[in-house]
């Protein structure tokens, strides 16, 4: 079974140049919770279609969007199964 986890970062590390924010590296999406980074899991979806219903209007300002976001953990989480 694939699941479409969907989470937030709310970035407040000083991990950059100067004390400045990181939110995302050579990694992908950066998150220090030491730092300040506030992680919450928003739902696990079993579609993309779902995720996009929870997020339905809100503006995106992330680095990637819902989609490409819940597709790359999709893949990082498919080892599960039911």
């Amino acid at each position: 079974m694939i699941v479409y986890p969907l989470w937030h970062v709310g970035h407040q590390n000083e991990a950059g140049d100067d004390g400045t924010t990181v939110h995302v590296d050579e990694s992908g999406v950066f998150c220090d919770e030491s730092d300040g980074d506030d992680v919450k899991l928003l739902g696990i979806y079993s579609t993309l279609e779902r995720v996009e219903e929870r997020v339905g209007g809100m503006p995106f300002r992330g680095h990637m969007s819902p989609r490409a976001s819940a597709a790359a953990t999709a893949r990082t989480a498919s080892g599960f199964s039911e």
